[in-house]
């Protein structure tokens, strides 16, 4: 079997358009195996003409005609190329950024875990909020109102989400401990990069534009913007 697909390249980070061709592992979809079927994806990026090899578990549906992806694991490379981390973002951030995203595919929990370490060590070093909790402590950064909306209404869920992976708790219905799934793992990662953007790759960048204006207006004579 073969099909092209459109992603990013786990290497070295490029988007790709590639072909990516299928070998059956074990038996190959009958009437009589339908469910808990194994295939390697295999593919090379166009760009660094690396290889990529997934293993993907799925079940044969609607009778045959069709087929449910139920879980994809990326097995070469064994972790995806580090998200390139601004370099306005300081130490200890970055590190704990870098990791909890390298490992979201193998372990979400383990990422979520690390995602809340480094929001609370923001809220801690760089906003100056130490309380009992991360919980309490994201109340009070809410409650001082400087955040824009979309990123206070995220940390809502952040905040849940991290209680899910350092503590374990149950569901209400069932019982059975709550899991951390990939995607909210991931959008943990993606309100980090709002932070750090807000918090220091924004005025970073404003700084560099005043200073460019500043040095202009100097050597026109003109008092410089304070």
């Amino acid at each position: 079997m073969y099909r092209m697909m459109s992603a990013t390249c786990p290497h070295c980070s490029v988007a790709m358009h590639a072909g990516i061709s299928f070998q059956y592992l074990g038996c190959e979809p009958s009437e009589f195996e339908t469910q808990d079927l194994y295939r390697a994806l295999v593919s090379n990026c166009p760009a660094c003409k690396r290889l990529i090899v997934s293993i993907e578990r799925y079940w044969v549906v609607d009778n045959g005609e069709d087929d449910r992806t139920l879980e994809v694991r990326m097995v070469v490379p064994r972790a995806v190329a580090a998200k390139v981390v601004p370099p306005e973002v300081p130490q200890p951030y970055r590190q704990d950024f870098t990791e909890a995203y390298v490992i979201v595919d193998d372990s979400p929990k383990a990422s979520a875990a690390l995602s809340r370490r480094c929001l609370q060590t923001i809220l801690h070093e760089h906003v100056g909020i130490k309380k009992k909790n991360l919980e309490q402590e994201i109340d009070e950064l809410l409650a001082k109102g400087s955040l824009p909306s979309h990123i206070s209404d995220s940390l809502h869920m952040i905040r849940q989400v991290g209680n899910f992976a350092a503590h374990p708790m149950k569901s209400t219905n069932s019982g059975e401990i709550i899991e951390v799934e990939k995607g909210e793992a991931e959008w943990n990662l993606k309100v980090l990069e709002d932070l750090f953007d807000y918090y220091f790759v924004a005025p970073a960048k404003a700084k560099e534009r005043k200073d460019a204006l500043n040095k202009k207006l100097i050597e026109a004579g003109k008092p410089p913007i304070k």
